[in-house]
């Protein structure tokens, strides 16, 4: 028996559902609005404008001509004589040797070792894989499907309908007068005094210190300088004289004008110069100046205040409160209840079975061959080359150099000093001085007036209106109905199928003996 699967029609009882409209009355609260127009009295502020007069102090500047003597230092320039030694530059040409070293390029031979290809051919052996087919047999595990009737219990939720009653909470509105107490704000006006600061400038006298240079000219000695030297004396000696070569010359280094000639003038006697230096002192003294400061007074003032003290008052205002009550109202509730039915389902169960079959493996037997393959081998063989080499040979040569040699020469020159005079002198400057002065002004302020108007406004009331209405709602109706459905079912089928008659038996031999079987 072989397992088909066959497609069936059958009827099945479903239950289905189907809308129906109904009808229920409610009850609806709805407020209607009341407009009433009432009169009532406002206080409200005005702001009215006021003046008055403050007095108040002003600082006026007011400009001052004062006469201010000075120092001032004066340079004055004097020209001077001196003499000074310049170097002088003088250039002579100098021959010297060095050493270079001249480079010679020379031809020599070497032998070396040059590799040469050589190829042959070569025997090799290798292994190959080759593949084989083998038919093998196995057995293995069949499962065949088997099916049976079974009764199944099953539940279904069948809907029912029901009607109930409850309690629920109306609120209905109540309205009521109340008396409220508010807080209004009345303006007062209050005039305090306080006190504020107050500056004012006064001139005040202050010391400081002034360095001054009360120094003098002071003569002060120099070294002479000498003159030239005379061809006949040679040169002044140590103590600016001529020198002891000159046999016209006296015992203290001075100049014979027999033999010096003009020079002896030059020479001059052997004494000290005097020049004139200024000797610096300086001197710290105490000098008065003026400076206007600021000085502070407190000044009591009066000013106008306004504050707002808080009045109660009381008016009369509507109050809804909602008053609880209970009503009585009905409800449907649809409830589902289980309901338990049988019904027979085809199970199928699989039956395990043993079977044999043959496969096919393949298997890889290795194979020794033989191939030829070239072989390349380096031979070794010696060869001549010849390179070039270079080297250097020293080799004396001769150049001429330029030499610089200082030579010292005395030379007279003129110099300019410049000097300072102290010199006094008198200045006009300008000097600020603050003065005081009483104003007065008129100043507006705004004061709050409380005044009072009567004005009308409009309260709206709600009332509440009790009406009923009709609402229409639909509500699901279980119905039970047969439908045709197309089924999957698994028939048993029988099949013939062919199999291979067993080989007979041996008897008591065992398969593997062959002398047992004939």
């Amino acid at each position: 028996m072989v397992p088909e699967t066959v497609t069936e029609t059958r009827k099945v009882t479903v239950t289905e559902y189907q809308p129906q409209t109904k009808e229920r009355k409610y009850t609806v609260q709805r407020s209607v609005p009341k407009t009433e127009t009432k009169t009532r009295e406002v206080t409200y502020n005005e702001m009215e404008t006021q003046t008055r007069e403050e007095t108040y102090t002003v600082n006026t500047q007011v400009m001052k001509t004062v006469d201010v003597t000075y120092t001032v230092m004066v340079p004055v320039t004097e020209t001077k004589k001196g003499t000074r030694t310049v170097n002088q530059t003088s250039w002579k040409d100098v021959e010297k040797e060095t050493t270079v070293m001249v480079p010679h390029t020379e031809t020599k031979t070497a032998m070396r070792i040059v590799h040469t290809p050589s190829w042959k051919d070569v025997e090799q052996t290798y292994t190959v894989m080759v593949p084989q087919t083998e038919t093998k047999t196995a057995k293995r595990i069949v499962h065949t499907p088997s099916w049976k009737d079974v009764e199944q219990t099953y539940t279904v939720m069948v809907p029912q309908t029901e009607t109930k009653t409850a309690m629920r909470t109306i609120h209905t509105p109540s309205w009521k007068d109340v008396e409220q107490s508010y807080t209004v704000m009345v303006p007062q006006t209050e005039a305090k005094t306080a006190t504020r600061q107050v500056s004012k400038c006064v001139p005040a006298v202050k010391t400081t210190t002034v360095c001054e240079d009360k120094g003098q000219w002071v003569q002060q000695e120099v070294a002479p300088a000498c003159a030239p030297a005379a061809p006949a004396c040679g040169g002044c000696g140590a103590c600016g004289g001529c020198a002891p070569a000159a046999s016209a010359c006296g015992a203290c280094g001075g100049c014979a004008p027999a033999a010096c000639g003009s020079y002896a003038q030059a020479c001059g006697s052997c004494g000290p110069t005097m020049r004139w230096v200024w000797q610096s002192n300086i001197v710290q003294r105490e000098v008065q100046y003026t400076v206007n400061e600021l000085v502070y007074s407190t000044e009591e003032y009066t000013y106008n205040v306004t504050t707002c003290v808080p009045q109660t008052q009381t008016r009369t205002v509507k109050v809804c409160e909602m008053v609880p009550s209970q009503q009585e109202y009905s409800y449907n509730v649809t409830t589902c209840v289980p309901q338990t039915q049988t019904r027979t389902v085809k199970v199928c169960e699989m039956v395990a079975s043993e079977q044999e079959y043959s496969y096919n493996v393949t298997t890889c037997v290795p194979q020794t061959q033989t191939r030829t393959v070239k072989v390349c081998e380096m031979v070794a063989s010696e060869q001549e080359y010849s390179y070039a080499v270079q080297s250097c040979h020293p080799e004396t040569r001769k150049y001429t150099v330029k030499v610089c040699e200082v030579v010292p020469v005395t030379q007279e020159y003129e110099y300019q000093v410049t000097t300072c005079v102290a010199e006094q002198k008198t200045a006009q400057k300008q000097v600020c001085e603050i003065v005081p002065e009483t104003k007065t002004r008129t100043v507006s302020f705004q004061v709050c007036v409380p005044k009072t108007k009567t004005e009308e406004y409009t309260v709206t009331t709600n009332e509440c209106v009790t009406e009923e209405k009709t609402e229409t709602y639909t509500v699901n109706v279980p119905v039970s109905v047969e439908k045709e459905v197309q089924v999957q079912v698994c028939r048993m089928v029988p099949k013939t199928v062919m199999v291979p008659a067993p080989a007979p038996a041996c008897g008591g031999c065992a398969p593997a003996a062959p002398a047992c079987c004939r």
